[in-house]
């Protein structure tokens, strides 16, 4: 058994959140990519007949090419704040890894997921993340209060090796 216990900080989530956008809304990324060039050429064009126009065409062009390139960092943050709003500053989850299942605690709730059911994963340097739909179980690789970052690897990947496909 595995016990992990994390701080959620505005830091650590937004590392998610940087990782979970770019895996979730790669579809919504192309799209105001795609709306961005042809703002971007609209732009270009409407300069020639009237610089006003070009100049009012600029700012959806750029708020397109940032919503697709750093979105994430909206949406992040309005769900940290959310967070920090249901569970206090810093908020504390408690990741206990059994024999068939997870058990994540945040606050007073707690999930109990089956291994089986994760269909994905990340991680950066300093965290991990096991994926259900669009639900991160975070983790602090640091953060093992029993067992270490090293053994969990070997056993999460033995335990959920489809969230690793």
């Amino acid at each position: 058994m595995f016990i992990n216990k994390t701080t959620l900080t505005r830091k650590l989530y937004m590392q998610f959140a940087e990782k979970a956008y770019r895996r979730f809304r790669k579809s919504w990324q192309r799209g105001a990519l795609i709306i961005t060039i042809l703002f971007a050429a609209l732009t270009a064009y409407s300069y020639t007949v009237s610089r006003i126009l070009a100049a009012v065409l600029t700012v959806p062009t750029l708020w397109f090419l940032f919503t697709g390139t750093r979105g994430y960092m909206i949406t992040g943050k309005n769900q940290y704040n959310q967070l920090v709003k249901n569970y206090g500053p810093d908020p504390q989850l408690q990741l206990r890894f059994m024999e068939e299942e997870l058990e994540y605690r945040i606050g007073h709730a707690k999930l109990i997921i089956p291994y089986h059911e994760f269909d994905g994963s990340f991680e950066t340097a300093g965290l991990f993340a096991l994926l259900k739909g669009e639900q991160g179980m975070i983790l602090e690789k640091k953060g093992f209060t029993k067992g270490n970052w090293e053994s969990f690897e070997v056993f999460i990947k033995e335990k959920a090796p489809q969230a690793f496909e």
